[in-house]
């Protein structure tokens, strides 16, 4: 997500209300794949759809990083185009159904997984399990961020860093498949 300025920008030729549009559809994507988890699983608490979920967050972002190449990379602020320009386009309505698509498989999956966790967790262990989870999760995205400065650094795309992650799902289903 904190790509997204860039990738607007750089690879969509796109302003801010574009790069505002696209956060605004992962959170709504999230959103939208807790629901349908909630309403696949009948309010069961199962880690069932984790690794479809996996699969769909890799495939998705494949595609994503495919439909960038054609894009033209923009260095120039003078011609991004706004919100309503951009949709215009048929490959930009592919970028925004992958984008919703990456975070519906997103909700589908953290979601369980922490439903899971609170419900395996002794009730006198939960507000330090929950803490432990924060930090851990906040070690996460720093050490997602380190990476990502280091793989633009040499010149990995943005598109490349969407591939990139999304192929560092597959080897989670190995862990997932153990719950």
């Amino acid at each position: 997500m904190a790509q997204f300025v860039t990738f607007a920008k750089e690879f969509a030729c796109a302003n801010n209300q574009v790069s505002t549009f696209f956060l605004v559809l992962f959170s709504v994507g999230v959103a939208c794949g807790s629901f349908c988890c909630n309403k696949i699983l009948k309010g069961r608490i199962s880690a069932k759809l984790a690794k479809p979920s996996l699969v769909g967050m890799t495939i998705c972002s494949t595609l994503l990083y495919i439909v960038s190449s054609f894009f033209k990379a923009n260095t120039s602020t003078a011609e991004l185009c706004g919100l309503a320009e951009f949709l215009t386009h048929g490959r930009s309505i592919v970028v925004c159904i992958l984008l919703f698509a990456i975070s519906l498989f997103d909700g589908m999956y953290g979601v369980p997984l922490y439903a899971l966790l609170q419900n395996k967790m002794p009730r006198s262990h939960g507000a330090r399990v929950i803490a432990s989870l924060n930090v851990t999760d906040s070690l996460g995205m720093v050490l997602t961020a380190v990476i990502s400065t280091a793989l633009l650094a040499i010149g990995v795309s943005v598109p490349g860093l969407f591939l990139i992650f999304g192929l560092l799902n597959l080897p989670m289903m190995l862990l997932v498949r153990k719950l």
